[in-house]
Parts: structure tokens; sequence; C-alpha cells
């Protein structure tokens, strides 16, 4: 048995290696529609030095897949697909475009808070005192 392989280098992203990759690949998720809670199929670990992500479990017509590896300047994203010969452009620009979408995603969630004011009544005040359930009659 023959095995093609056909493969895209995206090039560099600024995302760090590995702080930043489980949040990228999240976003990554997110943006191709991966309906699955652990997010997009993923074999090996940001430690080692490479992840392969899957294509989204619910999407049979994207039959690719995107190699991350570690670079100087954030991480290098290889597309590539088994079994075929020939570059597919349909197959390279869905992990282009939510790769760079995924980018802007980067620090904007779970941020720290920090409180600048409460706005309500003084917790001593007579109506935020409540000794039971208010009954009227």
């Amino acid at each position: 048995m023959v095995i093609f392989v056909w493969q895209v280098e995206l090039g560099v992203l600024p995302v760090a290696w590995p702080a930043q990759c489980d949040e990228w690949a999240f976003h990554l998720s997110r943006i191709l529609k991966e309906r699955s809670p652990f997010g997009l199929p993923a074999e090996g670990n940001y430690g080692a030095g490479e992840v392969v992500l899957g294509a989204p479990s619910f999407d049979s017509s994207l039959r690719s897949s995107m190699r991350l590896r570690p670079h100087a300047d954030g991480i290098v994203c290889t597309v590539f697909a088994a079994d075929e010969d020939v570059v597919d452009e349909d197959q390279v620009r869905p992990w282009r475009d939510a790769a760079a979408a995924a980018i802007t995603g980067l620090g904007q969630h779970d941020q720290d808070f920090t409180w600048q004011a409460v706005l309500g009544p003084h917790p001593n005040s007579p109506e935020w005192l409540r000794f039971g359930p208010s009954v009227t009659r």
C-alpha cells in the first residue's frame, strides 16, 4: 500500500510554546466548530515538542490535520493530509483562517478582575438585613 502525503507550512504564529498552546487550541477548536468538550482530537503533548491536531469530528469534508512544533518566535503550523498527492486548498484554508483567528482570542478569557466598587445597599442598612421571609397580608 502506497500512502501519499502533501503538506503546507502555514508559517510561524506568535503563540508561546507551551504556555499559550492549550488556550490557542481551545480557540481554534471553537472556530472550527468542534462540538466535543475536549476540543479537537490530538496526538502528542506540548512537552514532547510536537502535537498533531485532527479535523473536527463532525466535519467529514475536512480530511487534513495540523502539526504544531515549537519555534523561537512561536509555533510552526503545518497542514497535511495522507492518501492524497495533490495539495487541496479547501483542506488548507479552514486551518489557516482558524489558526489566525485563534490568536486574537489569546489572553481574552479567564483574566483576573479587580473590583473597583460594589454598588448597592450598605450591608448594615435595614433593607439588607432580613431575619426571615417577608410576609405581606
